[in-house]
């Protein structure tokens, strides 16, 4: 795991918004979230009828092969994410997936003292 770049506050902007899946072209799965923040709180809500499916293989087709989670519609699924991270999704159809990315600040702070600590 990463060591902060500096003691401080951490990154304490929440994102809330809506990602709209797209129709398969290529095989390939979209990135959902980067995994741009040191830790990151990831909820995932599906507000239609899927099927959409997460994870973090890049390659999650086909949609029901089992590769990754399905949302369930109306359902929150959360997910704590780590730097480096990314967070994949497929679906077979376009489909409304409300996205909240909440940080964890002060878990950097506890990260940068246990590496002091430790003497890193």
């Amino acid at each position: 795991m990463p060591t902060p770049a500096a003691q401080g506050p951490g990154d304490n902007r929440t994102q809330i918004y809506t990602y709209l899946t797209k129709l398969p072209t290529d095989g390939a799965s979209d990135i959902l979230y980067n995994g741009d923040r040191l830790w990151a709180k990831i909820t995932l809500t599906l507000q239609t009828a899927g099927p959409v499916a997460v994870g973090q293989q890049s390659n999650l087709r086909p949609v029901l092969g089992g590769q990754g989670t399905l949302l369930t519609p109306g359902v929150p699924y959360v997910v704590t994410i780590g730097k480096g991270t990314r967070l994949y999704i497929a679906a077979n159809t376009v489909n409304r997936v409300a996205v909240q990315v909440e940080p964890f600040p002060w878990l950097e702070n506890i990260t940068g003292l246990a590496g002091r600590i430790a003497g890193k």
